[in-house]
């Protein structure tokens, strides 16, 4: 493994970073600005790899218990938005599990992933919520993306997003989070602050992976 001195953060371009942890496949920085925890790319998996390993994630509708981890999310979602709300899934998958779940609530939701549901149409496209829901951790430029979607929500809009934040890990070199390679970034409580320091809008976090960001 190449030994690095410096790496400029993935979240905040910062370079106020240092060298976090190491394993048997990669390095791990974290950043005095923000406080993600980042691999630099010279760790990242191409887009081929990316999608192997996704095609072997066997997330379904048959899967009570990953359903029930993403049902987590829905309710502090109705909390904020308004009936009739219309939503986007970004990061999808293969399957619509989140789409049925909303559909139980009778709440709309379109669907879009970069690999299995590459409708780029609905990303022209306003939203009155979009939630993302373990996809913020595979993103190699997480702020352009947050961005993005932020830019997508309507006023008073909601953005939910679920990943597991470092707040709660005891052992980084542990944290069974960290071993899927194409997990390349970890969020704390301050990395979203950060994230919302220059958005007109109020945070609020719900367990210990929930975060729901209200557009003013």
């Amino acid at each position: 493994m190449n030994n690095l001195d410096t790496a400029k953060c993935t979240l905040c371009s910062s370079k106020c970073t240092h060298s976090y942890s190491k394993d048997k496949k990669r390095e791990y920085f974290i950043c005095e600005n923000c406080n993600v925890i980042f691999v630099p790319q010279q760790f990242y998996l191409n887009s081929i790899q990316e999608l192997k390993r996704y095609e072997k994630h066997n997330n379904s509708n048959t899967d009570i218990k990953y359903k029930d981890f993403l049902s987590r999310i829905v309710p502090p979602i109705i909390k904020f938005i308004k009936p009739g709300s219309i939503g986007l899934d970004f990061g999808c998958g293969p399957g619509p599990i989140l789409k049925d779940i909303f559909q139980e609530y009778k709440i709309k939701i379109e669907e879009y992933d970069l690999y299995f549901k590459n409708n780029s149409y609905l990303l022209s496209k306003k939203w009155d919520f979009i939630v993302s829901t373990e996809v913020f951790e595979h993103l190699q430029d997480p702020n352009t993306v947050f961005t993005k979607l932020w830019d997508l929500l309507n006023p008073e809009g909601v953005l939910a997003i679920m990943t597991s934040l470092t707040d709660y890990v005891n052992e980084f070199k542990s944290w069974y989070y960290k071993g899927d390679p194409t997990h390349i970034t970890f969020f704390s409580k301050k990395s979203f602050h950060w994230l919302m320091s220059n958005k007109f809008g109020e945070i609020q976090f719900f367990d210990k992976d929930i975060i729901i960001l209200v557009k003013y």
